[in-house]
């Protein structure tokens, strides 16, 4: 019968350079992030040593990561007489549990419910995500409000429930 496991992140079967455990499922520590590999061979009783098998791991232990970000327009000023876009760009070695969610205010105003970011694109640990902030959010236009912030916070989770938030704060413009 098998007396022990040997675990690693390098090919080692047959030879005892790895991690010894005599009772499976053993742990492995020191992984890095990412898609990992990890190698799994035997000892039998008789000290016979086996080849190694190998199955891919995913190890995620950060949060998602907000990476860039871009607006529409550039500089937010009382003129403006649409919506206000915001890109963002996140990403994480796992995926997101759902669309990141965000809310805004103008001023010392109450902050608005959380809403839903839209996708744009997205895949393989990146993902772009659009925020639409109403010109109606004033609850006038953004004549009315210039020279006051505009804030809004943005919340992501990935699929094993890590948060990573932040604040964002534009300055309604008083020029053109």
């Amino acid at each position: 019968g098998i007396a022990s496991y040997y675990y690693s992140f390098s090919n080692n079967g047959g030879t005892v350079i790895g991690t010894n455990d005599v009772a499976s499922p053993g742990q492995l520590a020191g992984a890095s992030q990412g898609n990992i590999s990890v190698y799994v061979w035997a000892v039998d009783a008789v000290g016979n040593i086996g080849a190694a098998t190998s199955d891919y791991i995913v190890v995620d232990s950060l949060p998602p990561s907000f990476q860039s970000w871009s607006s529409s327009p550039i500089d937010l000023t009382k003129y403006h007489t649409g919506d206000y876009d915001v890109i963002v760009t996140i990403t994480d070695i796992s995926g997101l549990s759902a669309a990141p969610q965000f809310r805004y205010r103008i001023g010392s105003d109450a902050y608005s419910g959380w809403l839903n970011g839209s996708l744009i694109t997205g895949g393989g640990g990146t993902w772009n995500y659009l925020l639409t902030i109403p010109m109606a959010a004033s609850p006038n236009t953004w004549f009315n409000r210039s020279g006051e912030n505009l804030s809004y916070q943005v919340n992501v989770t990935d699929i094993h429930a890590q948060t990573n938030s932040i604040t964002r704060v534009e300055f309604i413009n008083n020029v053109s």
